[in-house]
């Protein structure tokens, strides 16, 4: 676990990250379709999952035991997840009786995941949380996502979260930093604390410890919040 967290914060560094986003492109579509095609976030071409080392079996366990205890004790019957990446992981999370929209910005992702993943409980989306409101549903999973986003963008995922009418949002944050740094473009790295300005979020019903390191922003927890919620309030 160490090794991946250390090649994480090291593939997210200022030099490599300005060196993509200068290869890349400037608007988050761009980015991002580009880091998937180019598997950028994969050490190699035998990488498991083209979502990083973070989407791997082996480092998702603990989000996958927090994300079915959400939707046995809340009754869960509508997900959305966003981003859903390559759906590496997810694919194992025991979800009978609930209906899963896997939302992502990268289209031919998406088209990938309908090809393989998708049935008559399961579909993908093509879709810029940044920008859209979601339709309603019981719980949104947004994991691994504001933390590649300027704290501008994440701010307007989480506003546009509150206004779906959605019941419950399940987000990854480090609530072991003390600051929260901003970054100019999407496509970088650094962890989050949720609690801090300018985000200010309430504590949340639960959390979920997923990652647990003595350098706080190697850090990683899933908290649950009811929505909506008044980010920055």
């Amino acid at each position: 676990m160490d090794k991946v967290q250390l090649y994480i914060r090291e593939l997210f560094s200022g030099r490599l990250w300005h060196r993509a986003i200068r290869r890349f492109g400037k608007d988050r579509g761009s980015i991002f379709t580009s880091i998937y095609k180019s598997r950028y976030w994969t050490q190699n071409d035998a990488g498991e999952s083209v979502s990083g080392e973070g989407s791997s079996i082996a480092y998702t366990a603990k989000a996958r035991e927090a994300i079915e205890s959400v939707v046995r004790e809340f009754g869960i019957r509508s997900m959305l997840d966003a981003p859903c990446g390559d759906f590496n992981w997810m694919r194992l999370i025991h979800l009978e009786g609930v209906d899963y929209t896997g939302a992502d910005i990268v289209k031919p992702l998406i088209d990938r995941n309908n090809k393989e993943f998708g049935s008559s409980q399961r579909r993908f989306i093509h879709l810029d949380i940044v920008e859209k409101v979601c339709e309603p549903v019981d719980l949104i999973l947004c994991r691994d996502c504001v933390q590649h986003l300027t704290n501008a963008e994440a701010m307007s995922i989480i506003r546009n979260f509150s206004k779906s009418g959605s019941k419950y949002l399940l987000m990854t944050m480090s609530p072991r930093m003390t600051s929260n740094s901003d970054m100019p473009k999407a496509g970088g790295f650094r962890a989050l604390n949720l609690f801090l300005p300018p985000f200010n979020l309430p504590k949340p019903e639960r959390e979920y410890a997923e990652v647990v390191h003595e350098n706080p922003s190697l850090d990683k927890t899933l908290g649950l919040w009811m929505l909506p919620l008044s980010a920055g309030g």
